[in-house]
């Protein structure tokens, strides 16, 4: 590609079609999940900083800290576990343990390898994914936030995506793979409800 000098103006759409193969920069919000049913408009009005909900926790409002459902957004740089296979673990409430499901039979009732917990409700299937992130506040410095999502099966994070052993299912390995890259894009920002 030539060197424009500096009389010459660019046009982004076009050197967006040389970059990335496309002939159009998306300029909307795409949504891949909804956030939640049950979230209120008076959630979604204000905007928490990621430094706010960690490290000023105590200056926050009492009734936003009672609440503990914090608006935000937030750009991807990284997702652990970098073999995506391993996303989706065994977790055993009795020993607090995640144990990957790689080779693991599938049975009614799933038992932990650790403590043989084997009752109904001590173990369960999760999707575990750690998201290092920027907001605006950090986004020039060199400081991350690390973001734990953990999904149950009743869940909606990833939409209609079922949790089962991506070891064993190719196609929802496919798109939890998708997913993740659509997340990790250059200038793509996550907008999502927090805990702390």
């Amino acid at each position: 590609m030539k060197r424009p000098n500096a009389a010459q103006t660019y046009d982004p759409e076009e050197c967006h079609k040389i970059f990335f193969g496309q002939d159009h920069i998306n300029k909307e919000e795409v949504i891949l999940t909804k956030i939640s049913d049950s979230v209120t408009p008076e959630e979604t009005n204000k905007m928490f900083r990621l430094e706010d909900i960690v490290d000023h926790w105590d200056y926050l409002d009492p009734s936003h800290r009672e609440k503990n459902r914090f608006y935000t957004q937030f750009m991807v740089f990284k997702v652990c576990p970098e073999d995506l296979r391993d996303a989706i673990v065994l977790m055993c409430h009795k020993c607090k343990r995640q144990t990957s499901l790689n080779g693991m039979k599938k049975r009614k009732i799933l038992t932990c390898p650790q403590c043989h917990a084997d009752k109904e409700h001590d173990c369960e299937i999760v999707l575990l994914l750690e998201l290092y992130v920027k907001d605006k506040t950090t986004l020039h410095n060199s400081k991350f936030w690390r973001v734990v999502v953990m999904m149950k099966q009743e869940d909606q994070f990833f939409g209609d995506f079922k949790l089962q052993s991506l070891w064993k299912d190719e196609d929802a390995q496919l798109k939890i793979e998708q997913l993740v890259q659509a997340m990790t894009r250059y200038n793509v920002w996550v907008k999502t409800i927090l805990t702390k």
